[in-house]
């Protein structure tokens, strides 16, 4: 059975009685016409009949006196008091069940009532952004995968910007890659300014909107998609409970009280891996003295030369001993095709250029990491799950090299010697397959 908030009562504050006297004197007073003023006054909109709606919730247990004060609190009324005064004079119940409402300023409270008292839409609209692209890619990823799910109703099934009449593609990359800002972005404390490399960060939040399968509200709008995966980024550092997976995200103390736990996958025997215990992500992070921008970097590259959990977790420890390499070869230099990748596809149509030429013998850039020892100055790609935890939680091993196979398998090894062996066996694609 449906939850139903209570009905009116309980009657209003000491304030309250002092705008329901005044009012009423004035219905008194004023009879005939003094009451159709007041009521009219009553039911004006907030704002111009065109505003767009706007998602609203109403949440289990939520009391007529609740529901009035949140409608004020977002604007979609003037005032609490006087919209149970108006429910009251016109002999109305407020029978809201919980869910989520579409809302706007525009409308008058008669219409607030009834679109309140119609159970919530279950329309949702789901989109896939997927592992491992760069953000100037997030909004034709989101825009050709968006689906409307609306049963029952003849939008129903309606795709890309019609499914999500509010997103707007410039709006999004310039939040994303441009200015990092928003309302409410200051919440999100696990998001931090690029600093941890050497150079210019190309942009603001690359590596921060966790790729993943989505279901938003119909009405969002760029910051409402980029506070949703944002808060999938919090979710994989420390979910919540069910019915509420993002309840500890804005919280930095409680989401590391609430930590997820990371359990590293099983690693082929032939690749002598160290694999740890189940680890909290916080308490990886001390242990290996690293912070969560640093992390992040290292999960962006694996997750551009990585398939599956193994293989991220393997990638991201080699890419860590190369880093953490320093004065030795090879001397702290990642050598990571995929970052220079990420610079050279900054600009023109393709994101992912082919290399033109063997790194070494480009151009010194930030993103060059064959001549630029240690970390880039961002991440360069979003990083899905496996990778992200793979960079947390480093895994015990010596490598040191890779490289991809005409077998289609990363292969690793400690020294240049071994991996040149390795190569001659197993090829390399568009070489010797």
């Amino acid at each position: 059975m449906a939850i139903r908030p209570r009905m009116y009562g309980g009657g209003p504050s000491p304030a309250g009685l002092i705008v329901l006297a005044v009012v009423a004197v004035l219905l008194i007073g004023g009879c005939g016409f003094g009451f159709y003023t007041v009521q009219s006054d009553l039911n004006q909109p907030v704002a111009s009949a065109t505003t767009p709606c706007q998602p609203f919730t109403v949440n289990p247990g939520d009391s007529v006196n609740t529901i009035a004060d949140n409608l004020e609190a977002a604007h979609l009324i003037r005032n609490a008091l006087i919209f149970k005064l108006y429910l009251r004079l016109n002999s109305k119940t407020l029978n809201a069940e919980p869910g989520k409402y579409c809302l706007s300023p525009g409308m008058d409270l008669g219409t607030i009532t009834a679109t309140l008292n119609t159970p919530p839409r279950t329309a949702f609209v789901k989109f896939t952004v997927p592992e491992g692209d760069r953000l100037s890619q997030y909004a034709a990823d989101i825009l050709n995968t968006a689906v409307l799910h609306d049963p029952g109703n003849k939008d129903d099934g309606l795709k890309g910007q019609k499914a999500l009449p509010n997103f707007k593609a410039s709006d999004f990359n310039t939040i994303t890659i441009t200015t990092g800002s928003f309302a409410g972005s200051n919440q999100y404390w696990f998001v931090q300014p690029w600093t941890t490399g050497s150079g210019h960060a190309l942009t603001k939040l690359e590596g921060y909107l966790f790729p993943n399968t989505y279901y938003v509200d119909p009405t969002s709008d760029a910051t409402a998609i980029i506070k949703t995966m944002l808060n999938g980024l919090g979710e994989a550092l420390c979910p919540g409970p069910s019915g509420a997976p993002d309840q500890y995200v804005l919280n930095q103390q409680q989401c590391q009280a609430h930590q997820a736990t990371i359990t590293p996958p099983t690693i082929p025997s032939q690749y002598q891996a160290t694999v740890g215990k189940p680890i909290g992500v916080f308490d990886a992070l001390r242990a290996k003295k690293l912070t969560l921008q640093q992390a992040l970097i290292l999960a962006s590259l694996a997750q551009r030369e990585a398939r599956t959990p193994p293989h991220f977790f393997l990638v991201d420890s080699t890419y860590y001993n190369r880093w953490q390499d320093t004065g030795v070869d090879p001397g702290g230099y990642l050598g990571a095709d995929p970052a220079e990748q990420y610079w050279l596809g900054a600009t023109g149509s393709n994101p992912w250029p082919n290399l033109p030429d063997t790194p070494a013998n480009l151009a010194s850039n930030p993103y060059n990491l064959y001549k630029v020892p240690g970390l880039p100055p961002s991440a360069i790609s979003g990083p899905g799950l496996n990778a992200l935890y793979g960079a947390i939680d480093i895994i015990g091993t010596n490598y040191r090299f890779f490289f991809y196979g005409c077998d289609h398998q990363n292969h690793y090894y400690a020294d240049a010697n071994s991996m040149f062996n390795g190569q001659q066996q197993y090829g390399l694609p568009g070489v010797n397959c």
